[in-house]
């Protein structure tokens, strides 16, 4: 994924700290805890999920793939580095499939609890400057989309 449209959107100072966010893990990025214990390696094994996201949390954010990007956002991990880079994918394609179906990692985006929104206000913003685009709606629209990514988008369109 490259940082085109993410480096645009800040200064100079800032773009190093992306630069830098870039070449490291969400683990040296110290934005990476299990959310319940450390799985036992037994767990690791035996778990697909566990050992999917564990790998992620080693991996350098400059070589995450769309599914790495989904995965994270969906489980929110590393929200405030991942994040900017569903962004970027989301504003080339607003219905993305990265792994399950058209528009899955919009629906994982619109997900999000929402006291990660409330904090985040910048981010809120850039989603809902994406998803009320006029060319992304008529996108939206036209597209046959699951039900359920129908629903929370209209629920975000709706909101104020």
């Amino acid at each position: 994924i490259s940082n085109g449209i993410i480096m645009k959107r800040h200064d100079k100072k800032a773009k190093n700290c992306i630069n830098d966010s870039l070449n490291k893990s969400l683990v040296e990025l110290n934005a990476f805890a299990w959310k319940s214990r450390i799985p036992t390696k037994e767990e690791l094994e035996e778990d697909r999920l566990v050992r999917e996201i564990y790998t992620l949390s080693q991996k350098k954010l400059n070589s995450y793939s769309e599914y790495d990007v989904y995965l994270a956002i969906s489980q929110e991990y590393g929200l405030d580095y991942v994040l900017p880079l569903a962004i970027e994918l989301l504003e080339n394609n607003l219905l993305i499939d990265c792994v399950f179906y058209e528009g899955d990692l919009l629906y994982a985006v619109l997900s999000i609890n929402k006291e990660y929104w409330q904090t985040n206000k910048e981010s809120y913003n850039q989603i809902r400057t994406i998803i009320m685009s006029e060319s992304n709606r008529v996108k939206f629209e036209e597209a046959d989309t699951p039900r359920k990514l129908k629903r929370l988008y209209e629920a975000w369109i709706s909101y104020n």
